[in-house]
């Protein structure tokens, strides 16, 4: 992993491949900290300024070599757009920008100026914080399958945030450790949405569950099929019906040790594989389907570094993990379970399969824990790409100081969310002729029909449900987000644990 370091003091003592340095558009003439580097470079940054083929637009990069001997051999300017209109946003990805053209030069170790931004318009704490969040996420690369690349594969080994305030040193140090903490765990939740469906199973994840709770002094609990079956969860054993991997229902508990501290239950959907069952889905990309378990990578990564976030309030991990498979065994539709909760539900079509396995994890939640609050992270449905495309994740939930404090977690980490109304007149789509609820009706309202068929499992727990089918993967590419899964909702969560007081 990438070791991201602290240094101030001059510039005439900086020795590094790379100095990356960001400046705002109209930037044309070489003034204060900037001169000091130029001097270095024998006026040659002047030079391109005064000539104005680099405009400084958000992203816009040009490669300056030093002369000969020089402490330091490149200095990249990197743009930052409009200074009016900069945002933590374009800041996070011109950091992504300065971090992915140093590693295509194949560098081991580079530096990143940060003089340009002025502690009064953003802490350097959180500088610093974001700095290394876009650092390690536009760093990421999964080549655990690529033979050849990771025979090739050349790792950027320390990051340097140089500042010449020295007064900033102790906000950036505690910034770096911070944000470091919440992008490793979002790399782990990549790295668990990469791997293929033949390898990340249930018991995948629960092995994954075991280890995580064993290295950081935490209790964990798995329930295999014949415990499942004694709490009558078959919901969740329903949807797993069609495979040979069977189904888990996993637990991860961090406890604070702070007196009357608030609950918190984080529910991931885990569907390792999904083929639809009976009611089979295209053929076309259907490979994507091992996505279908990234609301429960993002449950596990936040367990992963729960320890070193330190939260003041008591955090519950429940993972209800399947596959969804046809087979002669396969759940049908028409078919009638009875959940956990003791709702029946008839299944009208089984690639509606993720609202089912949460269904029996959020009423366990609920009755086990008395959570103070419970969020639940899903791929859930199409409809929510249609809603939002793959911009923002669908929020919704029955709760507003919830839903407001989680809306302020995501803008703080930089995932858009947009809530979505529960209507009560969804409560008319949701009923069946032969059973309580039925998981389908085709109506339309897709997002807020799957949203209102999780609120009957929650009581008046007060609970939000993040629809993530259209931001865990198939985003537009950005310098700290790389084709694939995004670990979308692990850098959210993390900011809502650590600011719930």
């Amino acid at each position: 992993m990438t070791q991201i370091t602290v240094k101030t003091g001059r510039f005439s003592g900086i020795r590094t491949p790379l100095l990356a340095v960001f400046l705002y558009e109209k930037t044309y003439t070489v003034d204060g900290w900037l001169k000091e580097v130029d001097v270095v470079f024998k006026g040659r940054i002047a030079e391109v300024l005064k000539l104005r083929d680099f405009t400084a637009s958000l992203n816009e990069t040009l490669l300056i070599y030093a002369p000969n001997k020089a402490p330091i051999k490149r200095v990249l300017l990197v743009g930052l757009g409009k200074k009016r209109e900069c945002t933590g946003e374009k800041i996070k990805q011109a950091f992504g920008t300065a971090a992915r053209t140093a590693r295509d030069k194949k560098l081991k170790r580079f530096t990143l100026c940060m003089n340009t931004f002025e502690p009064e318009s953003l802490h350097p704490y959180e500088l610093a914080y974001t700095a290394a969040e876009s650092i390690i996420l536009s760093l990421y690369q999964f080549i655990e399958y690529k033979t050849e690349e990771k025979k090739k594969y050349t790792a950027v080994r320390e990051v340097v945030l140089f500042d010449s305030r020295l007064k900033l040193r102790a906000d950036y140090i505690s910034g770096v450790e911070a944000g470091t903490i919440t992008a490793e765990a979002t790399t782990y939740a990549r790295d668990l949405a990469s791997h293929p469906g033949n390898i990340v199973t249930p018991s995948f994840l629960a092995a994954e569950a075991e280890k995580i709770a064993g290295d950081n002094q935490l209790k964990c609990t798995i329930f295999d099929e014949k415990k499942l079956q004694s709490l009558q969860m078959n919901a969740l054993l329903g949807v797993g019906k069609g495979s040979d991997q069977p189904p888990r229902l996993i637990t991860v508990k961090y406890s604070c040790r702070a007196k009357k501290a608030d609950t918190i239950v984080l529910v991931g959907k885990g569907i390792t594989f999904d083929a639809g069952g009976i009611s089979l889905k295209p053929a076309h990309k259907m490979e994507e389907m091992k996505y279908d378990m990234s609301g429960a990578a993002a449950v596990l990564a936040v367990m992963k570094i729960v320890k070193k976030l330190k939260p003041l309030v008591n955090v519950i991990g429940v993972l209800s993990a399947a596959e969804n498979l046809p087979s002669g065994k396969a759940q049908k539709p028409g078919d009638i379970v009875k959940t956990y909760k003791g709702l029946t539900v008839e299944i009208i079509n089984t690639d509606a399969e993720g609202r089912l396995i949460l269904a029996d994890a959020l009423a366990f939640a609920v009755k086990t824990y008395k959570p103070a609050a419970i969020i639940d992270l899903a791929t859930l449905t199409g409809a929510v790409v249609v809603a939002l495309g793959h911009y923002a994740t669908g929020m919704l939930g029955n709760n507003k100081a919830l839903l407001k404090k989680i809306a302020d977690a995501s803008e703080k980490a930089g995932e858009m969310v947009w809530e979505l109304p529960i209507y009560p007149e969804f409560d008319e789509h949701l009923k069946s002729d032969v059973a309580d609820i039925r998981n389908s009706d085709g109506q339309g309202g897709g997002t807020i029909f799957g949203a209102a068929f999780l609120k009957k499992f929650v009581d008046k727990t007060p609970w939000v449900h993040l629809d993530i089918a259209g931001t865990a993967y198939g985003v537009t590419e950005k310098s700290y987000i790389p084709k694939g899964p995004t670990g979308v909702g692990v850098r959210t969560l993390c900011r809502l644990l650590q600011d719930w007081k």
